[in-house]
């Protein structure tokens, strides 16, 4: 290959250019997005029932997929959440199993199973996991105000919609905060009782009402067969309300002789109020497609905006609420900087090291055009550009020029010893070419171990592994084409001279390493005291992945079963005008359920790093001190201890959970820890269905008399049908209306949101007439669980109560209490901290990785120099790598984390070029008989100058990773480059030194036994 691009300098020159354009189509094309594609072996089943509540939804639909589940083959665990309404299992599987195939078998049994469940259930998707560490982005939500919600609506709907969904790479847009048009029909409910009609009546009456359907086949007059089709659909609101629902006394009843207006709104949840920053609002949700490039997409949305802001109706605005590329978008303005940073030291370095200023930008081509393939191999290879593939880059960047540096040394040197410049371009390429792509090979084969591994190690490093494997590469090709190709063509005698300083600092070390048995001890000495200092000093952490998490404030609020919706409104109003109102706050959603309300807000970086977080979290907390009429009020920020109060006590909160397997066995436990909290001075209020997501819920009963119900004529049915129509949303039929389909639904009165009492007055037809539904019925209040956990067939029942007193006496009561709690057989209390299963430590052996990375460089170098000892002298500059890392880790007392390790797997790789180097040169010496003692002289000067610019390129161009790490990564990379910094600063020295001392001390001892 070196001829070759020695003999055709001008198509290696069309050759490069090439590989620059495709570079630059490649990356015009390549997916952007802020964390790589990635799955877990897990997959996620959803099923929905209306109306029913938790218990019901884990016995009769959670309990039975949690079954069927079990039967797949590969299950390892399987976990579940049955909260109202709907059901959540997560089944994961084994490590290395074919998710596709598991998804389909589970996607099978599932459909068998659906006779089974009861019939308003309905089964969702089933869809694979995916890290909550690397799930961090979302796209683009924006805020439409300025008018009445309907006006919004339709001009989303109509206008903004259609314009955006046209953008290459949008998937959609989702409009929310009102639902689809419907039917209001307004009931009158005087002229319902005054015609003795219920609202049952009139929604029968309705439907049964509008018929649009062939009724059969007939033979016309001249034989021919026609078809007979009814119709009675009227053609708009108007004959709609001429349509006849009943005949009283002979007359004909129609639909607006009882009711007051008939109208066509937009629905929307009447039990519900959202809002954004204290705004009532409808907002657009936009996503994009999967494979697209998130920065180019929401550059596009956003150009779009700012044209239709111009062109929709005046006060009409278009808010940014959420923007998931911001992320994305600094990351690549924080790798900018650093890679410059890194640059211009590097560029430093070889403007000291070298005599010519000639030399540094050919090096410098190496770092261009390897990244230019590198991204090229990203975008072939089916990856995108994310924080890992970014980091690798800059991981990379000083490791690039190391190939360039040593062919340039090696024809530096050829050209010192009188060679032509062709010539010695020719011989010194070949020359390093081996020990060249020995370095490469162990750096790369170092990463194997972390590819073989599973689970999040593999997800996190694939996309890593696999950049810096494809920029290694991609500097080897052009170290020995381009470099030789230029470098052959320089007449200058300038560039590759010595300085003095080359040979003083080479007569230094060779005062040390002629002394090889101190060299060798001193050195042995040191990797001892590290093992010490690793063993006894070093703390261990288990910390993975991204940080993708913003510090919070939340609030939540529950009041007594009945209250007003408006009172809920009220007081979260007062929540709402602390949190929009401080510069502390990014954003404030809000939302009012029934006798509950929630309200989450994020706070900026500014606020976290300052502490005005924990100053805004205290005033939401002496507010929620005042706010009266509540059940519970729960507060929980940056501060670790959450606040709670309710209507007995104010402190505190701390909870205990609780496992086993019988659903009512473990509550009448909870019951009989509450009864003995609750004897407790200091313990205040006690709640034995704690569950922050989803609160406890205060249901309704309806309470009757069956053999009431059968004398009067009236079965449950029917007293469900009343309760249906009265309550607010809850006839829902879909009539024809011309030739739209179109919902429909009733309200009492133009009541949004009828009272118990008035549906309670609303009539229902007996034997005898008609008569109040309060007559014939009775109302109950039952506490039911806000959600029913499972795991692995075990119940999960969260015990909190609140403690009045010091943090330390409530420790102390915590610790007693449990000493003293004896639990049934088949009950525990559950106290460890959560780690998937796809964390656990035994899963994860970092010790084995790192040692199966030494081995991997091994058999390497064993296979390059054809020779079992090469690799042990190659092998000894490790130990003294770890050294530098220990001692890194040791002075700025630093938890050495999984991070760490991977950094040292690297380390591995990067550490043995040095030494492969020097033991290169030493075979060569001795393989043309030069004595032993000469030849680490000559290996020393000759080597001296290339390691130390490939070490100070590779620990400045990480530097920047240590000083200033990457955010949103949870120092990711900064652990890793800290250890390849540490170690390369120690190594390096110490291989020039105790790397020829060792070689002489055991060539001597193979001299005496000849």
């Amino acid at each position: 290959m070196v001829d070759l691009v020695l003999t055709r300098p001008r198509g290696t020159a069309v050759i490069f250019a090439a590989l620059l354009v495709l570079a630059a189509v490649s990356f015009n094309k390549v997916p952007i997005e802020g964390t790589p594609d990635a799955t877990l072996p897990t997959l996620n089943v959803s099923a929905y029932w209306s109306g029913a509540d938790p218990e019901a939804i884990c016995e009769q639909v959670t309990r039975p997929i949690e079954d069927i589940a079990r039967e797949v083959e590969g299950v390892v665990e399987v976990s579940s959440t049955s909260s109202p309404s709907t059901s959540h299992v997560r089944v994961s599987f084994e490590k290395g199993t074919d998710m596709d195939v598991a998804a389909m078998e589970l996607t099978e049994r599932i459909s068998f199973l659906q006779d089974e469940l009861p019939d308003a259930v309905m089964t969702g998707s089933i869809t694979q996991a995916v890290p909550r560490e690397l799930d961090s982005e979302g796209f683009l939500i924006y805020a439409v105000t300025g008018a009445e919600p309907s006006i919004l609506k339709q001009i989303a709907d109509d206008i903004i919609v259609p314009r955006l969904e046209r953008i290459d790479g949008v998937s959609s847009v989702l409009v929310e905060g009102l639902g689809r048009q419907e039917i209001v029909i307004d009931i009158d409910r005087d002229a319902l009782n005054a015609l003795d009609l219920t609202l049952s009546d009139v929604g029968r009456a309705v439907s049964l009402g509008i018929v649009d359907r062939n009724v059969g086949v007939a033979v016309d007059t001249s034989g021919l067969e026609a078809v007979i089709r009814l119709s009675t659909v009227p053609g708009n609101i108007a004959e709609l309300k001429n349509l006849v629902i009943s005949n009283r006394g002979g007359r004909f009843v129609a639909l607006s002789d009882v009711s007051s207006r008939i109208l066509v709104d937009y629905s929307e949840s009447s039990n519900n109020i959202f809002r954004y920053n204290g705004m009532d609002q409808v907002s657009l949700q936009i996503d994009r497609s999967a494979s697209s490039n998130a920065v180019r997409v929401a550059g596009m949305v956003k150009s779009e905006i700012e044209e239709l802001e111009i062109e929709l109706p005046e006060g009409i605005e278009l808010n940014l609420m959420e923007d998931g590329t911001e992320g994305i978008t600094e990351d690549l303005k924080d790798l900018s900087w650093r890679a410059l940073i890194s640059l211009l030291s590097i560029i430093l370095v070889l403007l000291l090291l070298n005599h010519s200023p000639l030399s540094t930008p050919l090096i410098l081509t190496s770092i261009l055009f390897s990244a230019a393939i590198a991204v090229t191999a990203v975008y072939l290879a089916g990856f995108s550009i994310n924080v890992l593939t970014l980091s690798a880059l800059a991981i990379a960047f000083g490791l690039l020029v190391d190939g360039a540096v040593v062919v340039l040394e090696a024809i530096g040197f050829r050209r010192r010893h009188g060679m032509s410049p062709m010539e010695a371009a020719r011989i010194g390429a070949k020359e390093v070419a081996m020990p060249i792509l020995g370095g490469i090979l162990t750096t790369m084969v170092a990463l194997v171990p972390l590819l073989a591994s599973e689970g999040i190690l593999k997800l996190y490093y694939r996309a890593f592994a696999f950049t810096i494997a494809a920029t290694l590469t991609a500097s080897y090709c052009i170290c020995l084409t381009l470099v030789p190709s230029i470098a052959g063509r320089w007449k200058s005698n300038k560039w590759y001279k010595e300085k003095k300083w080359d040979r003083h600092l080479a007569r230094m070390i060779a005062v040390l390493h002629h002394r090889p048995l101190i060299a060798v001890l001193l050195s042995l000495l040191l990797v001892a005291g590290g093992v010490y200092v690793f063993i006894t000093k070093i703390e261990k952490g288990q910390e993975w992945g991204f940080s993708f998490d913003v510090d919070y404030i939340m609030v939540w609020m529950q009041f007594p079963p009945g209250t007003p919706q408006d009172v809920v409104d009220d007081a979260t109003r007062g929540f709402e005008e602390i949190l929009t109102s401080s510069d502390g706050i990014k954003s404030t959603r809000t939302m009012v359920y029934g006798e509950s309300a929630s309200i989450y807000s994020i706070l900026t970086d500014e606020a976290v790093e300052t502490g005005y977080g924990l100053q805004i979290e205290a005033e939401v907390v002496a507010l929620a001190t005042t706010i009266g009429g509540t059940r519970s009020v729960f507060v929980r920020g940056m501060n670790p201890e959450p606040y709670w109060r309710s209507t007995r006590s104010a402190g505190m909160m701390q909870t205990i959970e609780l496992r086993g397997f019988d659903y009512q066995g473990l509550k009448n436990i909870a019951l009989a820890m509450m009864t003995m909290l609750e004897r407790h001075p200091r313990v205040g209020e006690v709640n034995i269905n704690w569950d922050p997501r989803n609160p406890e819920r205060d249901q309704l009963a309806v309470v009757f008399d069956r053999q009431e119900l059968a004398d009067i004529g009236v079965n449950p049915y029917q007293i469900f049908q009343a309760f249906r129509y009265n309550l607010a949303g809850g006839y829902g039929a879909e009539v024809q209306i011309g030739d739209e389909s179109i919902d429909m639904s009733f309200r009492i009165d133009g009541m949004e949101n009828p009272e118990l009492s008035d549906v309670l007055e609303s009539r229902i037809m007996t034997s005898g007439g008609t008569m109040e539904l309060g007559d014939i019925i009775k109302i109950d209040t039952l506490e039911v669980q806000g959600s029913v956990e499972r795991e692995n067939g075990e119940y999960i029942r969260t015990v909190a109560y609140s403690f009045m007193g010091a943090e330390r006496m409530a420790a102390r009561f915590r610790v007693t209490l449990l000493d003293n709690l004896e639990l049934p057989s088949g009950y525990r209390v559950y106290e460890e901290a959560y780690i998937p299963f796809w964390l656990q430590e035994d899963d994860t052996n970092m010790d084995l990785i790192v040692l199966l990375a030494i081995l991997a460089v091994f058999a390497v170098t064993a296979i390059v120099f054809e020779s079992f000892k090469a690799p042990l002298y190659i092998l000894a500059v490790i130990p003294m790598a770890m050294v530098g890392v220990v001692a890194g880790f040791w002075a700025f007392d630093k938890i050495f984390t999984p991070q760490a390790y991977v950094g040292s797997v690297f380390l591995v790789g990067i550490a043995v070029n040095n030494s492969i180097l020097l033991v290169d040169s030493f075979q060569k010496k001795k393989k043309a008989g030069i004595d032993i003692r000469k030849s680490a002289d000559m290996v020393v000067a000759e080597r001296l100058r290339p390691i130390l610019q490939t070490s100070a390129t590779t620990i400045l161009g990480l530097l920047p990773l240590v000083l200033w790490p990457i955010s949103q990564t949870n120092d990711l990379w900064e652990n890793l480059a800290f250890t390849v910094v540490c170690g390369m600063l120690v190594s390096t020295p110490l291989v020039l030194i105790s790397l020829p001392a060792l070689i002489q001390l055991t060539s001597r001892k193979e001299r005496k036994k000849k």
